[in-house]
């Protein structure tokens, strides 16, 4: 039988330690080289990320982006004109439904208008001023209307 002497004892523990150790290098190596390739496949991406965010971004620049700016503002201020009128003249530009007719801001139709306000409020709400109450006598077929102005 052979004997082992403490020295070949010795070496034979070191042995095995250096080989436990040598395979937990190369556990951590692996895992390392894991990690590098994620990030090498994340830097690839990120790369391709960054061409569609710099594709966006042109779209938002020079004169693109004061075009856009312009088309905006356009439909916002047209939307608050359409929506409320009198409200933006007397908030925004400070002038009076009045003073935007004389100063040409605004065209009215007149006879439109006016039939618009009859049909809506009839004639006696302009006429008698008093009471906004119409009258009428018939004499000889013909209607006679009456409102009382005091």
């Amino acid at each position: 039988m052979m004997m082992i002497t403490q020295t070949t004892q010795n070496f034979l523990s070191e042995i095995e330690r250096l080989q436990t150790k040598l395979n937990q290098m190369e556990g951590w190596f692996e895992e390392t080289k894991t990690i590098i390739e994620l990030l090498y496949q994340d830097h690839s991406n990120l790369q391709l990320d960054i061409v569609e965010i710099k594709e966006t971004l042109s779209n938002y620049e020079g004169e693109k982006l004061l075009d856009d700016y312009f088309i905006a503002k356009t439909e916002y201020w047209t939307d608050i004109i359409e929506r409320e009128p009198l409200d933006y003249l007397s908030n925004y530009l400070d002038i009076s439904l009045g003073d935007a007719i004389d100063d040409g801001f605004i065209t009215v139709d007149e006879e439109e208008l006016l039939q618009a306000a009859i049909e809506t409020d009839g004639e006696a709400h302009f006429l008698a001023r008093y009471d906004g109450h119409e009258d009428y006598e018939e004499i000889d077929g013909i209607n006679y209307y009456i409102y009382r102005t005091d």
